[in-house]
Formats: structure tokens, sequence, C-alpha cells
């Protein structure tokens, strides 16, 4: 796993090795700890980025997880897993410790997470159900933002509006949360997995 270089120019240095296939990767600043998904070795791992020590916080009970995000307002990791049948959605401290699954009926291939830290909320796209969902970081209030999408995998929030991706119309997708009309914000994108979104000091 590698991490552009403080400088900004375009080296890369390594920040963690031997890894399996990782398809969510999650940074907490404030601890400076990296979490990460390997759905090879069925683990959900961190490493504190200065101090390099590193430790398997879930190993148990995963059939290949794909997502992670961090919740440090609140003390949170949620991560989405894909099972055989039908997948899950989890959460525990950020320790790894008081695991629960908060999501796991009608959930078929939960891709990307995204928090909306002020409506304690939690989004995920299920690539399986064609849709883009929410639900309380509890598992509760849970509520159908969009169906009927062609194969949605990743999504970010900014604002009131909702991003994300789709593999087959190969485009970046918008909508407000408060309603509207989609927008195709932009067009040609391959494997497009995960978004984030920063926004630039002025």
């Amino acid at each position: 796993m590698r991490a552009p270089s403080e400088g900004g120019n375009d080296t890369a240095e390594v920040v963690v090795k031997y890894i399996g296939r990782s398809y969510g990767v999650a940074v907490d600043a404030t601890s400076r700890n990296i979490y990460w998904t390997d759905s090879t070795k069925r683990t959900l791992e961190v490493q504190q980025i200065d101090a390099g020590w590193r430790r398997v916080l879930i190993w148990e009970g995963l059939e290949n997880p794909y997502s992670v995000v961090t919740m440090p307002s609140h003390g949170y990791l949620f991560w989405s897993d894909w099972g055989q049948e039908m997948g899950k959605i989890e959460r525990s401290q950020m320790d790894g410790y008081e695991r629960a699954s908060i999501l796991s009926e009608n959930i078929g291939c939960p891709n990307a997470l995204t928090i909306d830290v002020k409506e304690e909320r939690i989004y995920w796209t299920d690539v399986k159900m064609n849709s883009v969902e929410s639900a309380k970081i509890d598992g509760g209030s849970r509520r159908l933002v969009l169906r009927d999408r062609p194969e949605p995998y990743g999504v970010a929030l900014y604002g009131d509006a909702i991003y994300w991706s789709d593999a087959k119309t190969m485009a970046l997708h918008m909508v407000n949360r408060k309603g509207g009309s989609e927008t195709m914000v932009m067009t040609g994108l391959r494997a497009v997995l995960s978004l984030k979104v920063r926004q630039l000091p002025l």
C-alpha cells in the first residue's frame, strides 16, 4: 500500500507491506491509524503510520470484507462484507472491540460506505440490489435512496449531494438528497470502486 510523498512530487512511499487483495482503506487523521480490509486473508487490519505497529482487528466471521470507514467523533469503525448468499455491514469500536452486525437483512453485495456524521447515518451502495441506501449508525431507520441503478460502486457525500460511481454506465452520478433530478457529472470512467471528497482551502 502506497501514499504520496510529503513533497508533493510523483513519487510514493510504501506505507503498509504484506497485504493481499484490499478494496477498502480508511485513515483516522487524529490517531494517524490506517485501516484496511484484506479479502485474501479475510481480515480487517490496522497500522499506526508513525510508530509502525500493526494489528489484526477482525479475523473471524468474514467472508469477503470490502469497504471500511471510520467515525472518530463517535469512536466507531464500519465495514462491509460480501457473503456467499447475502452480505452484511458491521460496526465496532476503533480497536475492534464491541463488534456488532448492524445490517444483515436484504443486503446483497454492499460495496462502498460513507458516513454523514451530523445526521449519524451510514450510506452504502449495493451492486447486487442495484441500489443506494442509508440507515442510522445503529442500523435503524433504513431508507432506500436510489433504486434500479445498473452497477453502483463508490459513494460519497458533499453537502446535500450524494455522488456515486457506476461500473456499467462508466460514469459519476449525482443527486440532491432532498430531491431533484439526477445529474451525470463525469463519463468515460473505468473501474472507479471508491470515492472520496476533499474540500481544498481557498
